[in-house]
């Protein structure tokens, strides 16, 4: 088995998980191969438990983009993927959405806000 790096952790703060490659490759010519055994494949999803997230801060409960634009630190999409559905679906004002597809939803609310002007 060719094992990866961890990657980062998938949040800031609080209990997340980190994620890595594992590849099957032959052992002479380090192509891929299917001579490994499934028993012996290493995880490749592990928890990463960072510092506690400021409690004082209940971030489900924050409707307003501006307020959670100031408390929470958006390091981009963690769910490129899944985002436009996400924000197609009107659930970027849930803020366990907004902070997984931080970069998608932060454009759905500059959006809301221009045609409110």
């Amino acid at each position: 088995w060719r094992v990866g790096d961890w990657s980062k952790c998938s949040i800031t703060c609080g209990k997340g998980m980190q994620s890595r490659v594992i590849q099957c490759m032959h052992k002479i010519t380090g192509r891929h191969g299917n001579e490994c055994f499934s028993s012996e494949k290493p995880a490749a999803y592990r928890p990463c438990h960072l510092q506690p997230c400021n409690e004082k801060i209940n971030v489900n409960t924050i409707t307003s983009p501006r307020l959670a634009a100031l408390t929470f630190k958006c390091l981009g999409d963690q769910w490129p993927v899944y985002c436009r559905v996400i924000r197609e679906k009107n659930l970027c004002q849930d803020m366990r959405w907004y902070q997984r597809c931080c970069e998608t939803c932060r454009d759905f609310y500059a959006q809301k806000l221009q045609q409110k002007s």
